[in-house]
């Protein structure tokens, strides 16, 4: 109690006849235990007058200012008598308060109903049922609620009057002064809440109440939840003698079943009773139809299990011939579980439904049971008619990159999700397509050679293909399946490189750019010589078909369009095309730009070697377009690379008619040159005197292994060493002419080798007779390899320098002087 504050002391006494007897009432305070004489009330003797009228005593007094504790001390006293056991009086509702006007609430935490059921309690908000306290409603309990909502209500308490109804779950919910308060017919699952506020005279408190809206799901249904006893009872689940038992690891003796998830249920073999179970209450609808299934195991014949599934009226009496009995469950094997599955009706007046597990032991066994329960459920309706329904899958993947996604095949992929049915469908087989044969050849947990990669299917749908190297289009099919029924569908992956879709305008195809153009501005094919009264009227002729990529707006503003490939980090790749512009406007230009993203898809940033200088490009005539081209060396993890086209509208350019930026781009390509050469010093070799050391300079000794360089042959007999940063046309090289409108121009070929190969090996498809020029510090690390159109480039004879070195430029015996040698 509080010191200084004001109290009321008082009680209701009684008697059975007039007596002698009588009672008497004292209070006394104390400071940290010791007596203080001051604040005492002490009634005296007191009796009733009239044996059939109870009579209430009531005192007033101030506390000590420096008490903490009251004590009340009730006497009744046989008042001479003696020939009684007793005093013939009673006394009753015992009451020392406080005298204050404010009002205090606790909050009401771990109500519970079910889904589609009316929760109207016999107690009020006010009890202590579940609260930690009764609410203090003042001196005469006058305090009533006067409002409620906030919480799962949303808004403030003060929302609704008391005696209003709100929606709460899906259901009504109706809060009344007095406390008393209805939830019913709620349709959403979990935990609720909202506030009330308990109010006298001015003064208020409110408190929180909790309610959790429960439907027939088990909790807990693979054993995977256990209490930290040392018998690992399954959370959940009532009864001492079920355990999660990893079946692996028995405490005793062993089992070749194998648990669905980490463990499953089991006898923990403490009680030797010829019958152990565990069960568990869920919430139901009368009515409703129910599918309840799970998985047993036993180890031997003489032992077998038992599933009781009983119904419950609202006062928690079961339902007498309802649910049903499986008794002498056994599986047909050692090693896989047998699964139960039954279909039941609840009967219009239950609430609940009680799932009950039994191990049974025939008496006089004392050896562990081995029998075992797991993948329990409760499902609504009837799983015989849930469809099961695998959706295609279309997806795509970068060459030479890992693809693990995070949804499953069964995850919406853009033809929906799929329908697993009831029970839960798994994958239980996956082949067909590119992998040859039917869908049903390979099991889950297999790994197969597919698109040059490793593809991985498991039983949950999830998939992963590690490192394609074939481009294109792959497919497979894979087979879901439930007791029931099952169904296979087609999953097609897109190993893409970083080639760039829409390169070559097509107005009726040029989908993959994604126009991000500021203001009206926007990205699009367009013939430069269309002719009209507000069209570009030009003379520029694309060096591809007749349309090429520009401002198709002719507003003024700019046109900004994006495509974004797979790169892999490390390689070098080149960035080209060509770029034609007309006389005006003559401040407008294409600028290029590439920005690389990891597999989160932040951007990554790059040096500034290792990115492209190809900015405000023009042509420099109006009829024909220019090539350019420069390399870009994607940052440690990139995964992609986002391709960004500028076409930029001159500063002064009118807004509205004819503000055309004039500016073009065609026949762009992003493709993967190789690797920059990386030299590694060589440490650690030995030699005998007069032994001789063979070795290689190039592969791994104490500091790895040199990568190789690149190197590119041109029309004129020009060398470049790749990667370098260069503009076409290459100086000294002659100007490709420009072909007519229907015919492609032929850019110099980028000539490439193994990465790993000793010798630089050069494919030329150079025109002129002979064999280009080869500088004097490339004679002694260039082999060719001659071919002829129909040989595939296989080589017809090898010049190795290893061997006799011949002069660079005198003729090869064998080396047609063809366009394609």
């Amino acid at each position: 109690m509080t010191g200084g504050s004001e109290y009321q002391f008082s009680v209701w006494v009684g008697s059975d006849d007039v007596t002698d007897d009588y009672a008497q009432f004292e209070v006394q305070f104390l400071d940290d235990g010791t007596l203080i004489g001051d604040g005492m009330i002490d009634s005296g003797e007191f009796q009733p007058e009239d044996h059939t009228e109870p009579v209430q005593f009531t005192e007033s007094t101030v506390a000590p200012p420096d008490a903490d504790e009251a004590v009340i001390r009730i006497k009744l006293i046989n008042g001479g008598d003696f020939g009684l056991d007793r005093p013939l009086l009673w006394a009753d509702q015992v009451q020392f308060q406080e005298f204050s006007d404010a009002p205090t609430t606790f909050d009401v935490d771990g109500v519970e109903t079910g889904i589609e059921q009316t929760l109207e309690p016999d107690w009020t908000l006010f009890d202590d049922e579940f609260g930690e306290d009764e609410d203090d409603r003042g001196f005469d309990d006058d305090a009533v609620i006067t409002h409620f909502g906030g919480g799962d209500l949303g808004g403030s308490v003060t929302d609704n009057d008391a005696g209003e109804t709100a929606e709460l779950a899906g259901g009504d919910l109706q809060v009344n002064a007095d406390g008393t308060f209805s939830l019913t017919n709620p349709t959403q699952t979990g935990t609720f809440e909202f506030d009330y506020r308990l109010g006298l005279e001015g003064d208020h408190d409110d408190a929180t109440v909790t309610i959790d809206v429960y439907d027939h799901e088990l909790e807990n249904p693979l054993c995977e939840e256990w209490d930290g006893t040392q018998q690992d009872q399954p959370v959940g689940w009532e009864g001492v003698d079920i355990s999660c038992l990893d079946l692996e690891a028995l405490p005793f003796g062993e089992t070749d079943h194998t648990a669905v998830g980490e463990r499953s249920f089991t006898d923990n073999y403490i009680n030797l009773d010829d019958e152990v179970d565990t069960e568990q209450t869920v919430h139901v609808v009368g009515g409703e139809t129910y599918t309840v299934s799970g998985q047993y195991g036993t180890d031997a014949a003489e032992y077998s299990g038992t599933v009781e599934f009983e119904y419950l009226d609202s006062d928690g009496n079961v339902i007498a011939e309802e649910g049903f009995t499986l008794e002498n469950l056994q599986s047909e094997s050692s090693t896989d579980f047998d699964r139960f599955t039954e279909v039941t009706d609840a009967p219009d007046d239950a609430k609940r439904a009680t799932l009950r597990l039994t191990v049974v032991r025939p008496s006089g066994h004392e050896d562990p049971a081995g029998v075992y329960f797991d993948d329990l459920s409760i499902e609504a309706g009837d799983s015989g008619e849930d469809p099961v329904n695998a959706r295609d899958v279309t997806t795509e993947v970068g060459i030479y990159h890992a693809f693990e996604p995070s949804d499953t095949l069964f995850d919406d992929w853009g033809n929906g999700v799929d329908e697993l049915g009831t029970p839960d469908a798994t994958l239980v087989n996956f082949g067909g397509g590119d992998l040859s044969g039917s869908a049903t050849d390979y099991e889950p947990g297999d790994s197969v050679s597919f698109a040059g990669g490793t593809l991985t299917v498991e039983d949950d749908g999830s998939f992963s293909l590690e490192e394609p190297t074939e481009v294109g289009t792959h497919a497979f099919e894979y087979k879901i399946e439930n007791e029931h029924d099952s169904s296979t569908a087609t999953v097609e992956i897109w190993v893409r490189d970083s080639t760039l879709l829409d390169a070559d305008c097509d107005p009726n195809e040029f989908d993959a750019w994604v126009d991000v153009s500021p203001g009206n501005g926007n990205l699009g094919c367009i013939d430069p010589q269309r002719s009209g009264p507000v069209d570009p009227n030009g003379e520029q002729s694309p060096p591809v078909g007749s349309y090429a990529i520009g401002d198709r707006g002719g507003d003024g503003y700019d046109a900004v369009g994006e495509q974004t490939v797979p790169v892999r980090d490390g390689y070098t790749y080149e960035l080209a095309g060509f770029v034609g512009t007309e006389a005006t406007p003559e401040d407008s230009y294409v600028t290029l730009e590439v920005d690389y993203l990891d597999e989160a898809g932040t951007e990554l940033g790059v040096s500034e070697g290792d990115d492209v200088d190809l900015s405000e490009m023009r042509s420099e005539g109006t009829t024909e377009f220019d090539a350019f081209s420069d390399t870009t060396v994607p940052p440690e993890d990139a995964t992609h690379a986002t391709v960004r086209v500028f076409i930029n509208s001159a500063d002064e350019m009118d807004l509205g008619g004819d503000a055309y930026a004039r500016a073009y781009v065609d026949d762009l390509s992003f493709e993967l040159l190789g690797i920059s050469p990386e030299a590694n010093d060589v440490d650690g070799l030995e030699v005998g005197v007069d032994d001789t050391l063979a070795t290689s300079l190039l592969e791994g000794h104490s500091t790895g292994a040199d990568g190789v360089s690149l190197y590119r042959v041109t029309d004129s007999n020009e060398w470049e060493r790749l990667p370098t940063r260069t503009r076409r046309p290459i100086p000294g090289s002659p100007k490709p002419t420009t072909p007519e409108r229907s015919e492609p121009t032929t850019r110099p070929t980028v000539l490439t080798t193994k990465a790993k190969s000793r010798w630089v090996t050069v494919l030329t498809t150079t025109a002129k007779p002979g064999r280009p020029t080869i500088p004097t510090a490339f004679q002694d690390s260039v082999r060719w390899l001659a071919s002829s159109p129909s040989s595939s480039h296989s080589p017809s004879r090898v010049c190795d320098p290893r061997q006799a070195k011949p002069d660079a430029n005198e003729a090869v015996d064998g080396m047609a002087a063809t366009p394609a040698a």
